[in-house]
Parts: structure tokens; C-alpha cells; sequence
């Protein structure tokens, strides 16, 4: 196939420059991609963290009022979808599930059902007082 002086010049001109156009925007996105995914797994380890500071007191004192509560406050968070809270013998304390009609259950009997999405732990650990 023979091609006019005009079609080769213009060929040479523009097939770099949209060569490394779209080189540049796969990596900008694969880059955007990359911070979005460690902002978020940075964020749900902060709420696991924060969940189980704050469910020590009422897990240590059998308080499942308080748990159902933290739990509830827990899954207000949009992208929240489950949280289990275990004892120290790795027994489910409370648990709460968004379902896909976006129905609330809490209850440490829900029945477990398999992960999708990102999983995080953070242990509760007793902390010790100075009296």
C-alpha cells in the first residue's frame, strides 16, 4: 500500500503524539486508582480502630445495649456494610449487617454470609488505668 507524501508526514506527526497521550492518561488514572484505594483502606482501618477503642468498655462490661448501639452508629457510615464485634474467645459479641434493601439487622445471631469488599480489624485491647 503506497502512501502520498502528505499522509506519511502526517502519520509521523501525529502517531507519537497520540502514542504518549494515551501512555500519560493510563498512568495518571492507574495512579489516581492507586491513591484512592490507599485512601480508602486508610480510612476503614481509622473506624475499625475507633470501633474497637470505643467498644472496650461496653464489651468488658457485657453491656450489649451499648454494643447494639456502637454497631448502629457504625453502619450509619455510607460505605459500611457489616461490622462484628468479637470477644476475647473469639465469639461473636454483636453484629450488624446492611441488607441490599438497605434494612438494618443487628444481633450477635445474624447468620455469617461470605465477604465481598474490604475487610478490617483493629483488636480490642484493655487499657490500663493509674489509680
Amino acid at each position: 500500500m503506497k502512501l502520498g507524501v502528505r499522509t506519511s508526514v502526517l502519520l509521523l506527526a501525529l502517531l507519537p503524539t497520540t502514542i504518549t497521550a494515551l501512555l500519560l492518561g493510563l498512568y495518571q488514572i492507574h495512579s489516581r486508582m492507586q491513591d484512592l484505594l490507599r485512601v480508602h483502606q486508610q480510612q476503614g482501618q481509622a473506624l475499625a480502630q475507633h470501633l474497637a477503642t470505643t467498644a472496650e468498655y461496653p464489651l468488658l462490661a457485657n453491656n450489649d445495649r451499648n454494643l447494639r448501639q456502637l454497631v448502629l452508629a457504625t453502619l450509619q457510615e455510607a460505605d459500611v456494610v457489616d461490622v462484628v464485634i468479637y470477644n476475647g474467645l473469639g465469639e461473636t459479641r454483636m453484629h450488624g449487617r446492611r441488607q441490599a434493601n438497605g434494612a438494618l439487622r443487628i444481633g450477635p445471631d445474624i447468620a455469617r454470609q461470605a465477604r465481598t469488599g474490604s475487610v478490617f480489624e483493629a483488636a480490642i485491647v484493655r487499657t490500663a488505668l493509674d489509680v
